[in-house]
């Protein structure tokens, strides 16, 4: 058996975060002994004629190559299946396996409604060529559902590579208690605004925004305007490596996103003993459900999440450390990668 995956998303060198679900879902197949290769793309940064460039040779690798494989493992479905969409029209249909992520099956504010449209065209056909489909989470499961009327039987619910226990873990340095963050794409529906916002009402805290996006310079502008650009810190994105550090350092997370397929760096966080403030989307209250310790702030203005995190600030130190246990006994049930990989396989294989 020859599984081909194919992503127009996946990390380097340059670009560390870039798609890393997925470079840690390709080694974990690998490390079991299975037979798999990659076609991907890890590298969007460039102009519009080089993205377009990219994307002509990458889907070109594609069409040679998939003939050669008997599954082939799809993620981002939104514009690595297009090649199979067209194809598809002529009858050739071969057997997929197709990976939500979320932005590719959900209009993500800050991006265009008439793109949507038309990437909204693709995924449906996407899915219905697709012998089986894999989502984050439970929340996800349900929204493709009714979104693009598939049956709740044709979908695995996998939480994208889940999180590497051996690799995320406590270590012994000490947290600054005092210290924010935030990792993830700096676009409009994360609202690292909201964070920014909330130091204003927080003088004694500092904030690291990990991470890149299309609104960084506007963030930037915003620590200025608000007077707060001494108590913030901008970072590149970071290797899985470097975070497992930079979880250890931090207090809190703070997650105040419109919305999330998963959510897998604040359980990446809580795996190496930070607390988490996170906003009232379905992929938090799920972990809710499971019965993490973690705050959930209903509405999206600064001024609920500086008390969320003074909050948080007041836990004693033994009740801190119950919490930790508590939360990592859930990891380990729900998203080790070792536990999480069996039904991944049982749909490949």
């Amino acid at each position: 058996m020859k599984l081909l995956l194919i992503s127009n998303m996946y990390p380097s060198c340059s670009s560390p975060s870039f798609g890393v679900f997925v470079d840690n879902i390709y080694k974990q197949i690998l490390n079991e002994g299975f037979c798999i290769d990659k076609v991907v793309i890890d590298n969007n940064k460039g102009s519009v004629i080089k993205k377009t460039f990219i994307y002509v040779l990458f889907f070109l690798k594609i069409v040679l190559f998939f003939p050669f494989y008997n599954v082939l493992y799809i993620h981002f479905v939104s514009h690595s299946m297009i090649p199979f969409v067209l194809l598809s029209y002529i009858g050739i249909k071969p057997r997929i396996v197709s990976h939500v992520h979320g932005g590719d099956v959900k209009l993500l504010d800050g991006f265009s409604r008439n793109q949507f449209k038309i990437k909204r065209k693709i995924v449906q056909r996407a899915l219905s060529i697709s012998e089986k489909i894999v989502v984050p989470s439970y929340s996800y499961s349900k929204y493709v559902q009714q979104e693009y009327g598939v049956s709740a039987d044709k979908i695995l619910v996998y939480p994208s590579g889940g999180v590497d226990l051996d690799k995320f873990k406590l270590l012994p340095i000490e947290r600054e208690q005092k210290l924010l963050g935030y990792a993830g794409r700096l676009i409009k529906s994360k609202n690292v605004d909201i964070i920014i916002r909330a130091l204003v009402d927080l003088p004694d805290f500092h904030l690291e925004v990990v991470g890149d996006g299309n609104q960084k310079n506007a963030l930037i502008e915003l620590t200025k305007k608000l007077g707060v650009e001494k108590q913030v810190k901008f970072l590149p994105p970071m290797s899985q490596s470097e975070l497992v550090l930079w979880y250890n350092k931090i207090n809190t997370l703070i997650y105040p996103s419109d919305s999330e397929s998963l959510g897998l760096v604040p359980i990446e966080a809580m795996a190496c003993g930070a607390q988490v403030v996170l906003s009232d989307i379905p992929a938090f209250t799920e972990l809710v459900d499971l019965s993490f310790n973690v705050c959930i702030v209903k509405e999206k203005k600064p001024e609920p999440y500086s008390k969320a995190i003074l909050e948080k600030m007041d836990i004693e130190i033994q009740d801190r450390k119950r919490i930790i246990e508590h939360n990592l006994d859930i990891i380990r049930k729900n998203y080790s990668s070792s536990v999480t990989l069996k039904s991944l396989k049982n749909v490949l294989f």
